[in-house]
């Protein structure tokens, strides 16, 4: 009796049941009388009868002294455990790595050195804001957010995958999971539960009735758990969620996204196979996934300055979340796919390089925007770009798809989405329109529309 009421406790609230104060593990009043603790027994003596077995975990049960628990929370700003003045369990079971510079300052030197170029390599000039995200994981993991990452790319090994065993590696088994994003919507949910880190590999969430779900998983205070067997229950939900796709649209989203950070690396097929995917497989798995690696991570993470940051405010505006929101209305590979065959043809498309206008990019505007993603990463650049026509007043917006990468351009002011065409380049209204129709003559081929003997 004293190894049970050492060990266990009855919480009292809804669907009762016995928890392993120690572990955290539930179980069922009959399994744990029956199955778990069903060898804890003693004879009881009885006068004019023979002795009468008594299984000890039943007389737990039914004791007036037994430990007990009236409220169970997930509070990564209280005490872990049980409190027994208070009759609360704290499912909260703290963090796996905790920080540690070591003695030797060079190799710490090193892993930040090499954590800082890892996550410049992945978010480019939101790095900074990546990595605050992360560390206010560290810092203040009782504190709520509502801001989500989503890191998507067409190119493989990159190490989009990686990024989040590392950081599971730090939080640890007990507060973190990787887990397929349809699972995790889907009921009897009860991996995602305790949880600050939550996974999410592989995401395509193009799908139906689900958005809702993963925003309020993302936003809501409590988040539902479904377990077979057991009520369902309300827990404080204080998840980070982290996704990675081989799309770029993984999921649909509006212009008023407020929750989702979105990044695609900049980078080209031949640089991350023959250049950066080796160093990530070589370098950065085996430093930060170590042990001594992950105490170093951590220190620093808990020294990044926080000043300022607010944990639910509206996301950044990503140039990979504009291009999401574009593309969050339709989808066709194989369109895609085969404007990008007589792009990238020499004989189909000589010039190299094509026009869209606004006009044709809303016909279908996730066709457009994957292939200026495959065009980004085989090298090429998006342009912005006004041309005048004869005859007309206003001059015509555009965009312009380079094939090379080459053709010139200067920097925007403000938070551009493209770079600009530098205009004394010399491409004239003519050039553009020709440029414009040819694109068209593409998609209209490919999409299999039937126009006009006069279009085209």
């Amino acid at each position: 009796m004293a190894e049970l009421t050492a060990t266990y406790a009855y919480y009292c609230g809804e669907g009762p049941h016995v928890v392993n104060i120690k572990t955290g593990e539930v179980y069922k009043t009959n399994a744990f009388i029956h199955e778990l603790e069903v060898n804890r027994k003693r004879l009881q003596e009885r006068k004019n009868a023979p002795p009468r077995i008594v299984y000890v975990a039943k007389e737990f049960i039914e004791s007036r002294d037994r430990p007990e628990i009236d409220k169970k929370v997930f509070w990564p700003h209280y005490k872990m455990g049980y409190d027994p003045e208070n009759k609360i369990y704290n499912e909260w079971r703290g963090f796996e790595v905790e920080g540690r510079a070591g003695e030797d300052k060079e190799s710490y030197n090193q892993t930040v050195e090499i954590w800082k170029r890892y996550i410049q390599g992945l978010f480019g000039d939101y790095a900074w804001y990546f990595e605050k995200w992360l560390a206010h994981l560290f810092q203040k993991p009782g504190e709520k957010t509502t801001i989500a990452v989503i890191l998507a790319s067409p190119l493989n090994g990159v190490g989009k995958s990686l990024l989040g065993e590392i950081i599971r590696g730090m939080v640890g088994q007990e507060s973190s999971v990787a887990i397929e994003l349809d699972r995790a919507m889907k009921n009897f949910n009860a991996p995602i539960a305790r949880k600050v880190f939550l996974q999410m590999d592989e995401a395509e969430g193009r799908f139906s009735g689900h958005e809702s779900k993963l925003n309020d998983l993302i936003s809501s205070d409590k988040v539902m758990i479904e377990r077979k067997g057991f009520d369902p229950i309300s827990i404080d939900n204080f998840a980070r969620v982290y996704l990675t796709s081989n799309s770029v649209a993984p999921v649909r989203i509006h212009e008023e996204n407020r929750r989702l950070f979105i990044n695609v690396p900049d980078m080209t097929s031949d640089y991350a196979r023959k250049e950066w995917a080796p160093w990530v497989g070589g370098v950065v798995a085996k430093r930060l996934k170590s042990a001594e690696g992950a105490a170093m991570l951590r220190w620093h993470l808990d020294r990044v300055d926080l000043t300022g940051w607010d944990p639910c405010a509206r996301v950044v505006v990503t140039p990979a979340m504009l291009e999401m929101v574009e593309a969050s209305r339709t989808k066709n590979g194989d369109v895609m796919d085969g404007l990008w065959e007589v792009f990238i043809d020499e004989e189909q498309n000589k010039e190299g390089w094509w026009v869209l206008t606004g006009e044709l990019r809303k016909k279908d505007s996730i066709i457009w925007s994957n292939l200026i993603a495959k065009l980004k990463a085989e090298g090429g650049q998006t342009l912005a770009h006004q041309y005048k026509l004869k005859g007309k007043a206003s001059p015509q917006k555009c965009v312009i798809l380079d094939r090379s990468g080459k053709m010139a351009k200067h920097k925007p002011g403000g938070e551009g989405k493209y770079w600009l065409h530098n205009a004394s380049a010399g491409i004239t209204g003519e050039q553009c329109t020709a440029a414009e129709r040819r694109a068209s003559v593409a998609y209209v081929a490919w999409k299999g529309i039937v126009l006009p003997s006069d279009k085209y």
